[in-house]
């Protein structure tokens, strides 16, 4: 074989290796030692030729499902005006979110514009020739905003032109990866080098094409040879051996490909081929995208567990690359941080994972901290993860931490299936906080069949007590194939499921009809509940978070006094105090985490009767500086800084023995 070339197309961040190729590049250069294996993290060279102020616009938030959209028109060259038409109006409807001021945005594009090369020139004149390209003939920032979103199309479209002449006959086989809103992108490559190098066979992979997208997308799509779906690492090194001996009848029946033979026998996809052990996977191999960019501001990516030991949250499909929950063991993982942090002079990771299991916060806590390194990473997690188990993770270097909130109503955390009650996600919430650990937690809006009872007990929660704490965002739902709630769509509660109707502005009618695309909508059954009051109250919870945090103050916090708690907390917007004295004192800092009614009278009968717990319960709940749900209580005050925090936290987990 003349060798393999694995890629990374946009809109994966810059600042980011792709996790993909980093992965698969270090098992086949392990398991194909003779075969040369290279790796091109284009999406790199591609934003140093849009701009880095544009492409950090279009890979953050909502904006990059718009951007994927900007690599169609390569495909449909009649849609390119429509395309950029709907990418330009919903960037300047998102300006007032950006950071850049309209007149510091407007600056960019303009010079972005006259920086335009003659072939970039020609190419913008020829897909959307009613622009002219030139910022002093705009009446508006509207007009300037479509221009500057031609330009990017443009340039993307060259820079893929450019990669498919370089590496044109010089590989057997062209993996590209799809799962940072990259398909488009790879697809439009794909055409391109098929077109000048027909002999060059092509792979797709990623968790955008499993299920029935795979076999729609090879059907409709002959420049595309294979699909891998499900885990890489088994099945490409399969097709590589396979294609290096010219064994190509084997390949048809090889677990998690899909071929142009054999996709007809998967309507729904092909069976995977994962990996049992985890341990046994070598460390990714990033050398090329550090060769790339340098020791400049870059984040590693590692992975510590694939799939979801929960796997049953109805709107989630995070879980369609994997079938069960594996874990690396911790030792094996902080090796993994060690070796990949001194190779490439960096302390900064994030993890891949989904989610972390329970068991293994602790001994990975442990592991990181004894390579005693000075580490700063992210993590995903479950709201039951314990304060002391977070505070371990905060000693070990997490800074940052998306949490599985999702909802903030009790009915509504059962209707998704979420496994996780409202005071388990004001308890992390509140430990995030005040630890001092960042928080990019969701808030589900829009959800089918949602009701108003549901609406306004999220608005309650929010105004009543997670207003102490860092405010989630709020996120729309969307349908997604794979789902819990796409595979039981007998009893699904929406309808007319179809490929997003985004997609309707760079892709022709018929051919939208006959594949199957990641993302998804919908018709509602029935009538659906405004979730305004919802929006209304997060921008609320902002604006209260944002006033104090000028003022270098929490909404709510308690003061220690050792034998008095002072504790502040607004009440119908205006800013109380309560002071808790002695066995008071004692009792609210007892319920700083998570306690059962048992518990508490086990704890305190000796010293007060159950009527006098009652009252003080009762008191405390309705001045909203506790929670209660059922036959649950939690003490909503967070510390007035992570130092009492973390001494709390570490003093009550000694005392319960929940140090191991």
């Amino acid at each position: 074989m003349k060798g393999v070339c694995l890629i990374s197309l946009p809109w994966q961040e810059a600042s980011k290796p792709s996790p993909a190729v980093g992965a698969l590049a270090a098992f086949l250069r392990r398991s194909q030692g003779h075969i040369r294996v290279d790796c091109r993290n284009d999406h790199v060279g591609i934003a140093r030729r849009i701009g880095p102020v544009w492409y950090g616009i279009l890979t953050s938030g909502p904006l990059t499902k718009y951007a994927e959209m900007l690599a169609f028109p390569a495909l449909y060259p009649e849609k390119a005006q429509a395309c950029v038409g709907r990418v330009a109006r919903e960037v300047e409807s998102q300006l007032t979110d950006r950071r850049l001021s309209e007149d510091a945005f407007r600056a960019e594009a303009e010079r972005q514009l006259r920086s335009m090369t003659p072939q970039e020139r020609a190419r913008a004149h020829g897909l959307l020739p009613t622009r002219s390209f030139d910022p002093k003939s705009a009446t508006g920032l509207a007009e300037i905003v479509e221009m500057s979103i031609g330009l990017v199309m443009v340039r993307m479209d060259l820079s893929l032109e450019h990669t498919a002449r370089e590496i044109a006959d010089q590989y057997d086989l062209v993996g590209l990866t799809t799962s940072y809103n990259q398909l488009p992108a790879s697809l439009s490559l794909c055409e391109k080098l098929k077109r000048l190098s027909p002999q060059t066979l092509t792979v797709l992979g990623g968790s955008p094409i499993n299920g029935r997208v795979g076999p729609s997308l090879i059907a409709e799509y002959p420049f595309i040879d294979f699909i891998v779906q499900g885990e890489g690492e088994y099945p490409l090194n399969a097709l590589v051996g396979h294609l290096d001996e010219g064994d190509f009848a084997a390949i048809e029946t090889t677990a998690g490909i899909l071929t142009r033979k054999n996709a007809a026998r998967h309507e729904k996809g092909v069976a995977f081929w994962q990996v049992a052990d985890l341990d046994a996977l070598p460390f990714p191999d990033y050398d090329d995208y550090a060769e790339l960019v340098g020791n400049g501001d870059w984040v590693l990516l590692l992975e510590g567990s694939r799939g979801c030991w929960w796997d049953q949250c109805r709107y989630c499909n995070l879980n369609n690359l994997w079938r069960g929950y594996r874990v690396k063991s911790a030792h094996r993982f902080a090796a993994e941080v060690a070796y990949l942090c001194k190779r490439y002079r960096k302390t900064t990771f994030e993890a891949l994972d989904n989610v972390l299991n329970r068991r293994e916060i602790q001994p990975l806590a442990r592991a990181l901290r004894d390579t005693h390194m000075d580490l700063w990473f992210f993590y995903e997690l479950r709201a039951n993860i314990s304060p002391y188990e977070l505070l371990a993770l905060q000693e070990a270097g997490l800074v940052h931490a998306q949490v599985g909130i999702e909802g903030l109503s009790r009915s509504f955390l059962k209707r998704i299936r979420k496994g996780t009650q409202v005071i388990q996600n004001l308890q992390v919430m509140k430990t995030l906080y005040e630890l001092g650990i960042g928080s990019g937690s969701n808030l589900i809006v829009d959800y089918p069949q949602s009701t108003e009872d549901e609406v306004r007990e999220t608005c309650r929660t929010i105004r009543n007590y997670a207003y102490a704490y860092e405010p989630l965002g709020p996120k729309a739902y969307y349908h997604v194939p794979e789902s819990p709630l796409d595979r039981e769509r007998d009893h699904c509660p929406v309808k007319n499921i179809r490929n997003e109707d985004l997609y309707r502005h760079a892709i022709p009618d018929a051919v939208l009809a006959r594949i199957e695309l990641f993302r998804k909508s919908y018709d509602p059954v029935g009538t659906p509940v405004s979730w305004s009051p919802v929006l209304s109250a997060v921008q609320w919870w902002q604006r209260v978070q944002g006033h104090y945090a000028a003022n270098g103050k929490r909404p709510m916090r308690y003061f220690d006094c050792q034998t008095l708690l002072i504790v502040e907390y607004l009440r119908l917007g205006k800013q109380c105090t309560r002071y808790l004295y002695d066995l008071e004192r004692e009792l609210y800092l007892y319920c700083t985490k998570i306690r059962s009614k048992r518990k508490i009278l086990e704890r305190f009968s000796r010293r007060m009767s159950e009527a006098e717990l009652d009252d003080y319960l009762a008191q405390w709940t309705s001045e909203c500086i506790l929670y209660r749900e059922g036959e649950k209580f939690l003490s909503l005050a967070p510390a007035r800084d992570p130092r009492s925090a973390a001494r709390r936290i570490r003093e009550m987990a000694r005392e319960e023995g929940e140090i191991h």
